[in-house]
């Protein structure tokens, strides 16, 4: 059973990492192969969405720009590794890069049962190579 002294680092190495995750704006998500679903974390870590049946959603309902929706239901589907680049259309209209980046679990026959991942806004660093081309 854990000490109140491991107790409270457990609680400020969370408060850091949600620190962390605010200014960086990175999002932690899970994805479940077999169920197709995406679990998505806010900054405390806590579930902020699940979406089920995730790939269709991919294909109709999500803010990916159209000619890169291929390229993340492949992603999640196992056919590409990552990381890939997405663009995503803004609720403005502009579009922003995305970088999704994930770890595999298997399970136990050796297939892809979970990713974790992240998503990394690159809009910046793409802006940027655009310049010194």
């Amino acid at each position: 059973m854990p000490g109140r002294r491991e107790e409270n680092a457990g609680k400020r190495m969370l408060k850091h990492l949600s620190a962390i995750l605010e200014k960086s704006g990175v999002i932690i998500f899970e994805y479940h192969v077999k169920t197709d679903t995406l679990i998505r974390y806010n900054k405390e870590l806590e579930v902020d969405a699940e979406i089920p049946e995730y790939c269709d959603y991919l294909r109709d309902k999500t803010r990916i720009y159209p000619d890169d929706r291929w390229k993340a239901i492949e992603f999640y589907s196992g056919r590409i590794k990552g990381p890939i680049d997405i663009r995503e259309v803004d609720e403005d209209g502009c579009i922003s890069r995305k970088r999704l980046e994930t770890v595999s679990v298997e399970d136990e026959a050796g297939e892809p049962g979970i990713l974790f991942g992240m998503v990394i806004d690159v809009t910046g660093e793409w802006h940027q190579e655009e310049r010194l081309e």
